[in-house]
């Protein structure tokens, strides 16, 4: 909460009223923990010391954010 040009206190950061709403599947990400890593994975795949690792393709062909289940979706205890 910060005050306006007239002095009024206004709350200005994004967000839902209630913990449950955070964790609906297409909804805007706010508040969200970017985890394990951001942005794609072409195809989906990576390679670590000559061994393939395959990950979910939640954006086909590509891994987007953390796979199907990222840490996005996830409700954290604080």
């Amino acid at each position: 909460v910060v005050p306006n040009n007239h002095g009024d206190a206004i709350d200005i950061v994004l967000g839902f009223d209630e913990g449950k709403e955070y964790a609906k599947p297409n909804g805007p990400f706010f508040g969200s923990t970017v985890g394990r890593f951001a942005n794609r994975i072409g195809g989906a795949a990576f390679t670590i010391d000559h061994v393939k690792v395959d990950v979910s393709a939640n954006e086909p062909p590509n891994c987007l954010h953390g796979g199907r289940i990222g840490w996005s979706h996830k409700l954290w205890k604080g």
